[in-house]
C-alpha cells in the first residue's frame, strides 16, 4: 500500500506592510498615483514642491529631507537613496524608457502594494502636486520650481533653506499670492503647455518682496 502524500499546510497570508518613514511613504504615494512617465528629474521637483507647500502651510517640510541646488534645480541625494532602498525592499522597481526625441530616462513603478502612514494634510498636498505638475513636461516643472524664493536665493551647490526667507509677514503674503498665480495659470484638468513663461515673469515682484523684506 503506497504512502499517501501528506496534506500541504496552507500558507498564511502575510500582513500588509505599513511604511511609516515620511520620505519613503511620500515616494510610494506619489509613484502610485502620478501619471506614468514622470522621470527622475521631474519626480525630484514634485517632491520639492510638496515640501515647499507643506512648509508654507504648516511651518515644516513634509518629508524632512534636504535639497541642494543642482544642474537642474533642487535635488535631494537622500531622495535618490530612499528610492534605491525601496527597490531593495521589493516595493519599487526601476524602469528605463525612451521618449520622443530619443531622450532616455528612468522612472519607478510600484512592485508590491503596501500601506503608507501619511497625515490627511500630507496626502492633500501630494494630490495637489500631482494635479498641478503631473501633466507638465520636465522643463515646465523646472520653470515652476524656479519661481520659488528659496530656489531663487540659492546658488549651485547651496543647501536650499526655506527658513532663509526673512519676513514671516512677507512669507504669508507670498504663499497666498503665489498659490493664486499657480491655480490661475495651471487650471485643473487643462493642458498647461506654454503657461509657465508668464508665470515666472509675473512672480518676480513677489519673490523680490519676500527676499528683500527686513528682519
Amino acid at each position: 500500500m503506497g504512502l499517501k502524500d501528506a496534506p500541504m499546510e496552507k500558507q498564511k497570508p502575510q500582513p500588509e506592510r505599513t511604511i511609516r518613514d515620511p520620505l519613503k511613504a511620500a515616494i510610494l504615494y506619489l509613484w502610485s498615483r502620478a501619471p506614468y512617465r514622470q522621470g527622475q528629474v521631474k519626480f525630484q521637483k514634485m517632491m520639492f514642491l510638496a515640501d515647499w507647500l507643506h512648509f508654507l502651510r504648516h511651518g515644516y517640510t513634509l518629508t524632512g529631507t534636504s535639497f541642494r541646488m543642482h544642474h537642474y534645480g533642487p535635488y535631494s541625494e537622500r531622495l535618490r537613496e530612499a528610492q534605491e532602498e525601496l527597490e531593495i525592499e521589493g516595493l519599487l522597481e526601476r524602469v528605463s524608457y525612451e521618449s520622443e526625441g530619443s531622450h532616455k530616462g528612468s522612472l519607478h513603478r510600484i512592485r508590491h502594494a503596501c500601506k503608507v502612514s501619511l497625515s490627511p494634510e500630507a496626502k492633500e498636498i501630494l494630490d495637489e502636486v500631482i494635479r498641478l505638475v503631473g501633466r507638465l513636461r520636465p522643463d515646465q516643472a523646472m520653470n515652476l520650481v524656479y519661481t520659488l524664493p528659496p530656489v531663487v536665493l540659492a546658488r549651485k551647490g547651496d543647501l536650499i533653506e526655506f527658513e532663509r526667507l526673512k519676513s514671516p509677514a512677507g512669507l504669508r503674503r507670498f504663499a497666498s499670492e503665489w498659490e493664486g498665480f499657480v491655480k490661475t495659470v495651471l487650471p485643473r484638468g487643462e493642458e498647461p503647455t506654454g503657461a509657465l513663461d508668464p508665470l515666472y515673469e509675473e512672480t518676480k515682484p513677489l519673490r523680490a518682496s519676500v527676499s528683500a523684506s527686513p528682519d
